[in-house]
């Protein structure tokens, strides 16, 4: 889809149905302001897409990003609360200055990415959707023409193989 016809898609889409994403964020959050800026984030994380011409039901993933947006939210305003509360526990704020500190972490996603870079495409891809852009195992198959059990089985080879890469990384310091 070219990006004129992708717009065109999206400003439809805003104009049929903004106010159902927005009532439906509203309903999850409770705050009428940030349920008008979430539903705005929607729109533009569905503008933002390269190949919207794959999504079969966009009324319905927009309300997946909707959910996940308000998710996020959620779990940040629980932070907010626990910090302010005192429940968090203090960090040292030179902590991640720290070299070996950094250099951890630079090591931990050097090593993700090559994990990453090893599996095969559809498992890489389940688990990109899955856990990055929060699509459900029956959005995924969709795309992947696949079953839901096998986006199962996808997602299960992909964390393992994840998990098993970080454990040697782990084991070699």
């Amino acid at each position: 889809m070219s990006s004129r016809r992708h717009r065109q898609f999206v400003r439809e889409l805003f104009q049929s149905k903004s106010t159902d994403v927005e009532r439906f964020l509203r309903f999850r959050i409770r705050n009428p302001e940030d349920a008008r800026d979430l539903s705005q984030e929607a729109f533009l994380r569905l503008l933002r897409l390269d190949r919207s011409e794959f999504i079969r039901r966009p009324d319905q993933y927009l309300m997946r990003i909707a959910a996940n947006l308000a998710y996020e939210h959620r779990l940040r305003e629980k932070s907010r609360a626990a910090e302010a509360l005192g429940d968090v526990p203090e960090q040292r704020a030179d902590a991640a200055d720290e070299p070996e500190v950094r250099f951890g972490q630079q090591r931990e996603v050097q090593t993700l990415e090559q994990v990453l870079g090893t599996l095969p495409p559809n498992v890489r891809a389940a688990l990109v959707w899955h856990r990055r852009d929060g699509l459900t195992y029956r959005e995924i198959a969709d795309k992947l023409g696949v079953s839901a059990s096998m986006v199962k089985k996808y997602l299960q080879q992909g964390i393992a193989r994840c998990r098993q890469g970080m454990q040697e990384v782990r084991d070699e310091t």
